[in-house]
């Protein structure tokens, strides 16, 4: 099963490079991640594991909600803003002043 997911990822890159023939700047830059296709094993290997370990991790662990109301969310909400809003300004008077 896992050979016809290669297969399938070769046949869709080659696809993709065939609808890519009416532009000739994107076919070239997609023609250049060829190499990609040689790590997509390793990268589905990776993340089978770490969703296994996700999975056995959610099965060992107790779950816990722990839920900011309204009334907090906002306020750092707002927090964030300003301390934006502060440091646009800062940077504006830092270059003014240049």
């Amino acid at each position: 099963m896992i050979a016809w997911k290669h297969v399938l990822n070769r046949a869709c890159f080659f696809g993709t490079g065939i609808l890519l023939k009416p532009y000739p700047e994107e076919r070239h830059f997609y023609k250049h991640l060829w190499w990609l296709i040689l790590t997509l094993p390793l990268y589905m290997f990776l993340t089978a594991w770490i969703r296994l370990i996700g999975v056995i991790n959610a099965m060992t662990t107790q779950a816990t909600w722990k839920m900011r109301g309204f009334t907090e969310e906002w306020q750092r909400l707002l927090a964030v803003l300003r301390d934006d809003r502060r440091t646009i300004h800062n940077h504006y008077r830092r270059r003014k002043g240049k």
